[in-house]
C-alpha cells in the first residue's frame, strides 16, 4: 500500500500583527494653516484604516512642515506616527528611519519624552521581530517596558500593547510558556486600559491565538480569534486590515479542525478584503492565496490549487523575489500538487527548489524546511525507498521537536509518517506503537471526535489486520468509520474504501452478515454519489496522515 500525504499547513503561513500606539494627543498653539493634533492623528488614523498609506505620509509631513522647530516634543510625536505609516505600508527601512530619528530628537530635549521613547522602541522592536531578528526585538520592548516601569506609566494604554508585543517575540523565540504568561498580563493592562472592545485587545487575541495555533491548541486559538473579531466589529463595520488578518488566521484554524467549508469561506473573506483596501497582491495577500490552494488540494480541486498557487508564486516572485520564504511555500505547495498528480519527477524538482530557499532564508532548524523534508520522504517511500523515507522524516521530527516540543500535533504527524515506513517494512509492532502515541497526542490537541484522529485509527486498523490482530482491527474501524462519516470532507471514496476494509476484517472473524452490512453500506455511497455527480476523491491508499503536512 502506498501511503498519501496531504499538505501540513505550516503555522507561519498565519499573519503575524504589528502594532504602534497611538501617541496621546496634547493642546499646542499651532498656526491656523496646521491641524491640531488631536484632529491630525484622527484623520491620519482614518487614511490608514482604508489603506491610504500616501494621504497618511501626506497629512503627517504636511504636519512635519507646519513646526517651526524640527526637535521639538511636536516632531517627535509626528515621527513616531509616521514610522507607523510606513510601516503598516511595509516601508521598513522608513519606518526604522524615522523611529531612530524620533529617538535621538527625544534624547536632545531638555525633558526628554519617555512615554514617545517607549513607542519608539516599541515600534523598532516590532520591525525587528517582523524581520526575523527575534533577539534584537526582545531586547527592544523590554527597554521600552523598563521605561514604562521606571515612570509608572504602566497605566498607560500603550502598556499593555507593549507586553503582547513582547510575549509574541518570546513566542518567536519557542519560548511559549514565558509568552502565555505575558499574553495573561496584556490583557489584564488592556482591559484596564482600553477595555475590551478596543484595537488593542483584538490585536492582542490575535497574537495569543497564534500561540494556541502553534502549541497545537486549535480550539482555543478559534475562541480567541472569534472573540478578535467580535472586538473588531464592534468598532466598526468598514473593512481593515486588522479583519483580513483574523479572518486569514479563522481559516488557518478552521483547517486545522477539519472544518474545511468555513476555514474557505474564512481565507476568502481576508483575500477579498485585503485587494478592495490594497488593490492588488501583497505579501500577506499571496499567503491567503496559498492557503486557498491548500484548502482546494485537500478538497480534490487540484485543478484550481494549481492554477492559484501558479498565479500567486509568479507574482511573489515579481514582486519579493525569487529567492524570498513566500515563494519556497508555493514552489512546495505546487511540489504537493504535482505529487497528487503522479508527476514524481516534477515534485522532486519543485521540493528541492523550496528545500534550497528555506534553507537560504530560514535555516536547517526550520520546520518548514522539515516539512518539505517530510514531503520528499513521500515520493521516497511511494518509490519504494523507505529506508531512505524513514530517515527524512527521522530528521524532520527531529526539527519539530525542537520548535515544538514533543506535545504537539505536528509530531504526531512525524510520528505517523515514521510509523508508516516501519508498517512497509513489516516492523508491526513499531508502527502500532508510534501510530498509538500519534493518536494520544491528536485526541488530547484534535479532540477524539477530530477527522486525523479517524485517519489514524485507520492506520492502525489497517496493521492490526496485517499482523493477524482482528478484535484490535475491527474497534479501530468501529471508531474511525462514525467520525469521519461526520466530518466536513467530500472523501466518499475512502469512506467506501474503509467499510469495504471493515468488511475483511468482520469476515476473518466470521461474523459474515455485520459484514455484508458493510459492504452494502460502501455499494450505496459508490451509487448516491455517482448518482449526485460528486464521486469525491478516490483514495489512493489504505494510509492517511494524522494531520496535513506541509
Amino acid at each position: 500500500m502506498r501511503r498519501h500525504l496531504t499538505p501540513r499547513f505550516c503555522p507561519r503561513t498565519l499573519c503575524l500583527v504589528l502594532f504602534c500606539a497611538l501617541p496621546a494627543a496634547r493642546g499646542l498653539n499651532l498656526p491656523d494653516t496646521c491641524l491640531a493634533e488631536s484632529a491630525l492623528h484622527e484623520q491620519v488614523a482614518g487614511a490608514i484604516s482604508t489603506g491610504d498609506h500616501k494621504g497618511a505620509r501626506k497629512l503627517l509631513e504636511s504636519a512635519l512642515g507646519c513646526r517651526p522647530d524640527s526637535k521639538s516634543a511636536a516632531v517627535v510625536s509626528i515621527l513616531n506616527k509616521l514610522g507607523e505609516v510606513n510601516q503598516d505600508a511595509l516601508d521598513f527601512d522608513s519606518a526604522e528611519r524615522n523611529y531612530r530619528r524620533a529617538i535621538e530628537i527625544d534624547e536632545g530635549l531638555p525633558q526628554p519624552l519617555e512615554a514617545e521613547m517607549a513607542i519608539s522602541l516599541n515600534n523598532l522592536g516590532t520591525i525587528a521581530e517582523k524581520r526575523g531578528r527575534y533577539k534584537d526585538s526582545e531586547k527592544l520592548l523590554r527597554e521600552s517596558y523598563s521605561i514604562l516601569e521606571k515612570t509608572k506609566a504602566l497605566d498607560n494604554p500603550i502598556a499593555g500593547q507593549l507586553m503582547s508585543n513582547l510575549a509574541l517575540s518570546l513566542q518567536n523565540q519557542g519560548r511559549y510558556t514565558e509568552a502565555r504568561g505575558l499574553y495573561a498580563r496584556a490583557f489584564s493592562l488592556i482591559q484596564k486600559s482600553s477595555g475590551e472592545n478596543s484595537k488593542a485587545f483584538a490585536l492582542a487575541l490575535i497574537n495569543s491565538a497564534l500561540l494556541g495555533y502553534e502549541t497545537g491548541h486549535f480550539v482555543e486559538a478559534l475562541e480567541q480569534n472569534v472573540r478578535a473579531m467580535e472586538s473588531q466589529n464592534a468598532l466598526g463595520a468598514a473593512p481593515t486590515f486588522d479583519k483580513a488578518v483574523t479572518f486569514n488566521n479563522l481559516g488557518l484554524t478552521y483547517f486545522q479542525l477539519s472544518q474545511l467549508g468555513q476555514a474557505e469561506t474564512a481565507f476568502r473573506q481576508s483575500l477579498a478584503v485585503r485587494m478592495k483596501l490594497r488593490g492588488r497582491m501583497d505579501a500577506e495577500s499571496l499567503e491567503t492565496v496559498n492557503n486557498i490552494a491548500v484548502l482546494e488540494r485537500r478538497t480534490g480541486r487540484s485543478e484550481e490549487a494549481e492554477q492559484d498557487a501558479e498565479q500567486g508564486l509568479k507574482v511573489a516572485e515579481q514582486e519579493l523575489g525569487q529567492e524570498h520564504a513566500l515563494c519556497a511555500t508555493l514552489l512546495n505547495t505546487l511540489g504537493l500538487i504535482a505529487a497528487s498528480k503522479n508527476d514524481f519527477h516534477r515534485a522532486a524538482d519543485l521540493y528541492e527548489k523550496a528545500s534550497a530557499v528555506w534553507l537560504k532564508t530560514l535555516g536547517p532548524g526550520s520546520p518548514k524546511y522539515a516539512a518539505t523534508l517530510s514531503n520528499i520522504a513521500e515520493i521516497l517511500s511511494r518509490q519504494g525507498h523507505h529506508k531512505k523515507a524513514r530517515n527524512n522524516y527521522e530528521q524532520a521530527l527531529e526539527i519539530d521537536t525542537a520548535r515544538y516540543g514533543a506535545d504537539h500535533p505536528q509530531i504526531a504527524t512525524d510520528l505517523s509518517n515514521i510509523a508508516a515506513q516501519d508498517y512497509y517494512q513489516k516492523h508491526d509492532d513499531s508502527a502500532i506503537e508510534l501510530y498509538r502515541h500519534a493518536k494520544d497526542i491528536q485526541e488530547k490537541h484534535l479532540g477524539p471526535q477530530s477527522i486525523e484522529v479517524a485517519r489514524t485509527l485507520h492506520n492502525l486498523a489497517v496493521v492490526y489486520s496485517h499482523s493477524k490482530d482482528f478484535a484490535q482491527a475491527e474497534q479501530s474501524y468501529r471508531t474511525a468509520i462514525p467520525i469521519f462519516e461526520k466530518a466536513d470532507t467530500n472523501e466518499r471514496a475512502t469512506l467506501s474504501q474503509w467499510l469495504n476494509e471493515y468488511a475483511v476484517v468482520l469476515r476473518h472473524q466470521q461474523r459474515y452478515g455485520e459484514a455484508e452490512e458493510a459492504e452494502v453500506r460502501a455499494v450505496r455511497i459508490q451509487v448516491r454519489s455517482a448518482i449526485e455527480g460528486k464521486p469525491g476523491r478516490a483514495a489512493p491508499s489504505a494510509f492517511f496522515p494524522s494531520k496535513p503536512s506541509s
